[in-house]
């Protein structure tokens, strides 16, 4: 396959979930979509109903990797 200078599907992708987590997390606590995406973080109670083997939802395993493969620190402020 030639290279065409752009970028994969998948590393656009992972670069959009990861911005819009940030967006969520820059939410009040108070509001929905936070407490949906965060719920199992903060409350300790998942809202998903897809999980994976560990029991995380499968939207937070996701972005776990996601941040783990850009090698992006994590900042935990509440």
């Amino acid at each position: 396959m030639a290279n065409t200078g752009r970028e994969n599907v998948g590393r656009t992708l992972r670069k959009r979930r990861i911005r819009f987590a940030g967006f969520v997390a820059r939410m009040g606590n108070k509001r929905l979509p936070k407490r949906v995406m965060f719920g199992e973080l903060q409350e300790g109670k998942s809202y998903s109903r897809e999980e994976d083997k560990e029991g995380k939802s499968y939207w937070m395993g996701c972005l776990e990797r996601d941040v783990s493969l850009f090698k992006l620190p994590i900042e935990n402020k509440q």
